[in-house]
């Protein structure tokens, strides 16, 4: 006999009527004769469950199988596009800001800068508008990235990296994204060109404010002065140092202004509309009327709120109640006042818990993450306690990837304000999260969240030991290498530990670590540790050899070699090229052969064997047009030229560089481009012709200008100065290092700054005005001192004894300074050569004084 529970229970589950019992048959008749699995005769709801799961589990990895997860550079995309996607939902914008828009993309003019006050609807026109616009043009590359959206988002070389990433997806670009700041500025702005060539590219950057202070970033020092007409960029920000820079390129804007009345009444009933819900005419005007709600995040928010109020009595109290709240962030702070109110008479604390946790973690939480945090006594939170309060937020929320997360920066300051006021209680938080992962999360997840909380915590000791895990270590290098690289840069500045010392067990024991040689060797090549990346590679090859893999032997003896040629140790970069080559052409793999040709040629190169460099260069260039491809064409040939030129063959170089030009014009290849024209500009000159060669270096400086390479302009300016000083006009020559000096100090770039100064000062000497050449030596050094660049300062010193000594003979200041530059070049180990020179150069001067 089944007791009275049980029987209540099934009482719950009969139909009520005969009616309702016919169509129960009717419909559980339609599902057994459908073609989907049927699970029928179950003993008990905790059967059918199992069955149910095992069936749901079939179906996801039919349609998802292993290997099927999305790369970082798709994941990335997708999250940009569940941003986009929350922006999109009601929207009331302007026809005009639509054209002005459609118009910048059919223009080739200069970027376009749209501005307005936060919550105006910045990042909801540029969504709405670029889903528009992408559907309306597929054959376009459009890329949209809110910055802010994601964790990654508002690091600019995550950001540029991203874009580099999509361009060589869409294009087939070789693309090499290197770490250094500066190389990447300068591989993003050629890229650019080389998109561009190819088809129009639209970008789209939202909130450039919200950038990471990081490399001059707010600066705008990654965003090259000029761009391609076939890239149609625009950008928003806030006022800031972004903005700063914006009004200094004189790039048109957009302003968006805040609704009129009229906009207000349309949004007001479109949003309530969605939800079947309507408001009084009166009650319309009330808050169309009031002065906060033209901001448009403001009336969603009110909206939301007002939508989810179960009291038609209370309502007109609860609208003026939220009216009283005159900004955004004041708003918000009504609404979790609010959720406290409603939704923790069941859990206490629910509202504070979750959005802390979500305020904590880098790149959102799943529910189940979200429910097992939540819950207690190692069970989860049922989903019943959190799902009131999820709907109630969801319009502030969004799912990236199944993670949820905060969709704007107002709620997140929100909850910082009112629940995490101090760092203890926000260090807290995310030493909690951190715990949850360590010992249940996969690996890829523990990758994206642990390493950072604890970096965020400035708990360096915490972070160093999540470093030196080396599964985890493999993980962060595959998906997220900048920000690995970060995290040991912070921990070397800010602790005594140590990337060359954390590693050395795995090494020591490399058969048992042999699946993370290859990560610790990028490691320490990435974080300039050569010396340890060549033990590692030595590691890697003797594993190769006892595996018995040629294709793994290649690869290791690949690493070996950029090893020694970073280290500048020749001889057996050629001995180990000579290990390779023979695999390479067993192997029949003509990339990787052309590839060890050009290693070859660049050691021939600079060991001053021209000759036998020759030789390989052209069999490079053949095997180059051999296989098909532009890039390894325009290397060889320019390998080519540079043994020529140094052979005195300076026409046959001419005609190679010429021919590199040619294709740079067409590929769109800035770099290649810049390179080619002071490589005929050297030739030039070495033949006497010095107009034409002052000419090529006047186009490269201009091209480097408009692309924002400013390591390479210093370049192109120096040899136009030094063909001057030969040409005896000196004083040309100082007026062009003046005013590249005006334009690094306008760019706030102090090594171009010192850079200029000594050659001017170089250029004084050679006119004889000894006293302005000192001047000039004594700002640099007070420059260089200043910025506390000791490594700058030793030839600094030198330059300044040598002027002393040789051509002043105020022989114990001379004295003094080299005595400096060998102490400083003895403590950081400036290179046996330099230091030699100076030592010379203090012996002439004691024997001087004697």
């Amino acid at each position: 006999m089944c007791s009275p529970s049980r029987r209540k229970d099934r009482e719950d589950f009969t139909s009520e009527n005969s009616e309702g019992a016919e169509k129960l048959r009717k419909l559980k008749e339609r599902i057994r004769k459908s073609s989907f699995p049927v699970r029928d005769g179950y003993r008990n709801p905790s059967v059918l469950g199992r069955s149910v799961r095992r069936d749901l589990t079939r179906v996801i990895n039919t349609l998802f199988p292993q290997g099927s997860q999305p790369d970082p550079l798709d994941r990335e995309a997708a999250e940009h596009e569940a941003f986009a996607q929350s922006r999109a939902r009601v929207y009331i914008g302007r026809q005009e800001y639509y054209e002005r828009l459609d118009e910048h993309a059919r223009s080739d003019g200069p970027p376009l800068v749209v501005l307005g006050e936060s919550g105006l609807g910045k990042s909801a026109l540029l969504a709405n508008w670029a889903m528009r616009h992408r559907a309306a043009h597929p054959a376009e590359l459009l890329l949209m990235h809110f910055i802010g959206a994601t964790p990654a988002s508002a690091d600019w070389a995550a950001m540029v990296r991203r874009i580099l990433g999509e361009f060589k997806r869409r294009f087939s670009i070789k693309i090499d994204t290197a770490d250094q700041p500066d190389t990447l500025r300068r591989t993003f702005a050629n890229a650019l060109y080389m998109a561009a060539a190819r088809e129009r590219v639209v970008l789209v950057l939202d909130a450039l404010d919200q950038l990471e202070d990081r490399d001059r970033a707010p600066d705008l020092a990654w965003l090259p002065p000029v761009l391609p007409a076939d890239v149609r960029l625009i950008v928003s920000t806030l006022p800031g140092r972004a903005l700063d820079d914006l009004k200094k390129r004189g790039w048109p804007t957009l302003q968006i202004e805040p609704l009129d009345p009229e906009e207000r009444q349309k949004l007001i009933i479109d949003y309530l509309a969605q939800y079947a819900h309507a408001l009084s005419p009166a009650r319309v005007e009330r808050i169309a009327q009031a002065p906060q709600s033209a901001n448009p995040l403001y009336l969603r928010a009110l909206l939301e709120e007002l939508r989810l109020w179960g009291e038609h009595e209370t309502l007109p109290s609860r609208i003026e109640h939220h009216l009283s709240a005159m900004t955004v962030p004041d708003l918000y702070q009504r609404i979790l006042e609010r959720y406290e109110q409603d939704y923790q008479r069941d859990r206490p604390g629910l509202v504070r818990d979750a959005m802390t946790l979500l305020w904590a973690a880098r790149r959102g939480l799943s529910e189940a993450e979200l429910m097992d945090l939540l819950g207690a006594d190692g069970q989860p939170l049922p989903r019943a306690y959190w799902s009131p309060l999820y709907l109630a937020a969801e319009a502030s929320l969004v799912n990236r990837s199944g993670l949820l997360g905060f969709s704007h920066d107002h709620l997140r300051r929100a909850v910082e304000n009112r629940y995490l006021p101090q760092e203890h209680d926000r260090q807290d938080i995310r030493e909690k999260l951190a715990r949850f992962f360590a010992p249940q999360a996969t690996m890829l997840r523990k990758a994206d969240e642990i390493p950072w909380l604890w970096w965020r915590n400035r708990d360096w000791e915490r972070l160093a030991h999540e470093l030196t895990d080396m599964p985890m270590l493999e993980q962060l290098l595959r998906v997220d290498e900048t920000q690995a690289l970060v995290y040991w840069k912070d921990i070397e500045q800010n602790s005594e530990f140590r990337v060359i010392l954390a590693y050395a067990d795995v090494y020591r024991e490399p058969a048992r670590n042999a699946l993370y040689l290859p990560a610790l060797y990028r490691l320490y090549m990435a974080t300039d540790h050569p010396q340890h990346a060549l033990t590692v590679a030595r590691l890697m090859e003797a594993r190769a050899r006892e595996n018995g893999s040629e294709e793994e032997l290649a690869r290791a003896l690949a690493d070996l070699w950029k090893t020694c040629f970073v280290m500048g140790d020749l001889p057996f970069a050629l001995e180990v090229i000579g290990k390779r080559e023979p695999i390479c052409r067993a192997l029949s793999d003509r990339c990787q052969l052309h590839a060890c040709l050009a290693h070859k040629a660049h050691v021939y190169l600079r060991l001053h064997r021209y000759e036998e460099a020759l030789g390989v260069c052209q069999e490079q260039l053949g095997l180059a047009i051999e296989i098909g491809d532009r890039d390894m064409i325009d290397d060889a040939l320019g390998n080519c030229g540079i043994a020529n030129r140094y052979l005195g063959r300076f026409s046959e170089t001419l005609a190679l560089e010429e021919e590199v030009e040619r294709s740079a014009r067409a590929t769109g290849d800035q770099w290649r481009l810049a390179l080619t024209l002071g490589n005929q500009a050297s030739v030039l000159a070495a033949a006497g012709e010095h107009d034409s060669a002052l000419r090529r270096l006047k186009d490269q400086e201009v091209l480097l200008r408009r692309v924002g390479d400013y390591g390479m302009l210093e370049d192109a300016v120096g040899n136009q100065a030094k063909i001057l000083r030969r040409l005896g006009r000196s004083r040309e020559a100082l007026a062009i290092w003046q005013e590249l000096e005006s334009f690094y100090r306008e760019s706030g770039l102090d090594w171009g700054v010192t850079f200029c100064l000594s050659n001017q000062a170089v250029v004084h000497k050679d006119l004889g005005e000894f006293e302005k050449a000192l001047e000039l030596h004594l700002a640099v050094e007070r420059h260089v001192r200043s910025r506390g660049k000791r490594g700058e300062l030793a030839p600094c010193l030198v330059n300044k004894s040598v002027l002393l000594f040789q051509k002043m003979k105020r022989l114990p200041e001379a004295l003094a300074a080299a005595e400096e530059a060998i102490s400083l070049w003895r403590e950081l180990g400036g290179g046996p050569s330099h230091l030699d020179n100076a030592v010379r150069l203090h012996a002439a001067i004691k024997e001087a004084m004697q």
